[in-house]
């Protein structure tokens, strides 16, 4: 049973699941440990847990500050994870080298549970994308360090100031046309961001071991089309559909610009991600845990405002 004021190590916290999930973690009475490239981000975080609940530490991947944090830690979860690299945060080191000591120090400290998040599609998708590749070679190497670790692959997720809905607003803002790749027929199954992390939590909370070394994937309620999805937002923003079809090698090489303007709304990882469909194969966590999820559609309609400001 989780005792009272246990402490929780969120790697990754003050991104946009994390921020939600921080929230959700003091109201349970959490001790949390906030862990973070830059220790002056998101103190707005503080006001949602007592003076002293929630403490922002500096990341340093080193052997001193896994030990160091990880004595005072009961439980771990990771949310790290990139979809552009930078010259200090490659995919490897964001996605196999950090997991691979975050599970390493969790198993040698006697951790009592470590939740990681990983992306949906990544075994298909690793034959053709670094980010992919390095995802599911971070999944392989938390299990083998930390055997009762928990992963989920969540498809792509949605809320108050996602990337998912927020990039395709500026894409349909940024072309007279939205340029639909392989005519926009590829599948998502789209998961509100509270719902995720209401599952994370569920999961968290569970004292039984049937989690425990295992792979799990997770999604909304409707798998739709990116076709649907652009639809959905140009009807929101009472606007007609614009569409033209584009080659996926053109729109890779356009979308190289990302390089040199960093704010250009999708890169080549992400072109090359809408050739799989990104949908369940096998059960979906949310129904294993008996947690209705919120459809996409529904938070368009009457949040787009929110996500749009």
């Amino acid at each position: 049973m989780i005792k009272e004021k246990s402490t929780i190590t969120v790697f990754g916290g003050s991104g946009f699941i994390g921020a939600n999930l921080v929230k959700k973690l003091a109201k349970l009475d959490f001790k949390i440990n906030l862990v973070q490239s830059h220790n002056n981000e998101h103190n707005y975080l503080y006001i949602h847990g007592f003076p002293g609940q929630i403490c922002n530490i500096k990341f340093e991947n080193t052997k001193q500050f896994y030990e160091e944090i990880f004595s005072n830690t009961d439980y771990i979860i990771n949310l790290i994870g990139i979809l552009r690299e930078s010259n200090d945060r490659t995919f490897r080191y964001s996605h196999i080298d950090i997991p691979k000591n975050i599970s390493t120090y969790a198993n040698n400290l006697a951790i009592k549970k470590l939740i990681h998040i990983s992306s949906l599609g990544i075994e298909k998708t690793c034959k053709f994308s670094e980010y992919a590749k390095t995802k599911l070679k971070g999944e392989k190497v938390i299990l083998k360090n930390y055997s009762k670790a928990t992963i989920i692959r969540p498809s792509v997720v949605f809320g108050n100031a996602d990337k998912f809905i927020n990039n395709l607003i500026k894409l349909i803002r940024t072309f007279p046309f939205f340029p639909l790749v392989n005519k926009g027929h590829v599948f998502f199954q789209p998961i509100f961001v509270e719902d995720l992390t209401d599952i994370i939590i569920k999961i968290l909370l569970m004292e039984n071991t049937d989690f425990y070394g295992k792979i799990y994937e997770v999604g909304g309620p409707d798998k739709l089309t990116l076709l649907q999805i652009v639809n959905e937002i140009y009807k929101a923003l009472n606007q007609s559909p614009r569409y033209f079809s584009i080659n996926h090698s053109i729109m890779k090489i356009i979308s190289y610009l990302s390089k040199l303007i960093k704010s250009f709304p999708i890169n080549p990882e992400e072109v090359d991600l809408l050739l799989i469909n990104n949908i369940i194969n096998n059960e979906n966590l949310a129904d294993k845990l008996k947690i209705n999820t919120t459809p996409l559609n529904f938070f368009i309609q009457k949040q787009l405002y929110n996500i749009t400001s």
